[in-house]
């Protein structure tokens, strides 16, 4: 009955880390997307580059700094279940 338990906590930590990581991506870009609308459309209006160009310079960009926290959140977590 113990390998039950066991197997019931991964599951609910998986969970909690699911919702924890799903809303710190959303809190993140509904922060984020208001101000950069108006550098978008302004930048767009002026042909300096379209969107595609955009976006994908700052998914580039960005990479870095939106897999660390989540690489660093794993590292601690991963040691949680067998404590």
């Amino acid at each position: 009955f113990q390998a039950e338990g066991g197997i019931r906590d991964r599951q609910g930590l998986l969970f909690v880390c699911m919702i924890n990581q799903g809303f710190n991506t959303v809190s993140a870009v509904l922060s984020s997307f208001p101000n950069e609308k108006l550098i978008v459309n302004r930048e767009r209006a002026n042909n300096a580059y379209d969107s595609l160009t955009y976006y994908l310079a700052k998914y580039l960009s960005e990479l870095p700094f939106n897999l660390l926290p989540p690489l660093l959140f794993g590292i601690v977590v991963y040691s949680i279940p067998g404590a």
